[in-house]
């Protein structure tokens, strides 16, 4: 499914020929808040998994276990471990 979003698109210019590309960016990282823990991570992390990221989540601290959960369940369905990971200390 990543590769569909990942497809490079011919579009029309004045040059002999164009193409928007998307490539992976390589870790990304987030600070996600205590509110929906489950929507405001999967929102950020799945297409960012789709076309070849690697997420990196830093939870509200009221919410470490759904990303516990939402990471075991990750990798259960598609991904490897090395691709989605959690950090539950503080960061200073």
């Amino acid at each position: 499914m990543g590769k569909i979003f990942s497809n490079g698109e011919v579009i029309n210019t004045d040059a002999r020929k164009s193409t928007i590309t998307f490539e992976p960016l390589g870790v990304i990282g987030s600070l996600m808040p205590w509110n929906f823990p489950y929507w405001q991570v999967l929102r950020f992390a799945i297409p960012l998994l789709m076309v070849g990221n690697i997420v990196v989540l830093k939870p509200a601290s009221s919410t470490m276990h759904w990303s516990i959960e939402i990471e075991k369940t990750l990798i259960k369905l598609v991904y490897r471990k090395e691709y989605f990971e959690h950090l539950l200390e503080t960061l200073v």
